[in-house]
């Protein structure tokens, strides 16, 4: 279970260093880029990038609970 906690707490430290890159190439690099900016841009990073953040929380949470519990 301690080891469960630590690698899912490696990979949101992952998912947290990142989240900038993603948000930087998020519409692609080369001259085929579409740029997208405001409500769209947040929403197409949240999708592609804080739903595995969410699992990743959501999972950490669920063990905390669980070992709250012994």
């Amino acid at each position: 279970m301690k080891t469960t906690r630590l690698i899912l707490s490696g990979c949101l430290f992952f998912w947290l260093a990142a989240a900038p890159i993603v948000w930087t190439v998020r519409d692609g690099l080369g001259p085929d880029m579409v740029q997208t900016q405001g409500t769209a841009a947040a929403t197409k990073f949240l999708i592609t990038w804080g739903v595995p953040a969410i699992v990743l929380g959501v999972s950490l949470a669920m063990l905390g609970l669980g070992s709250a519990k012994q």
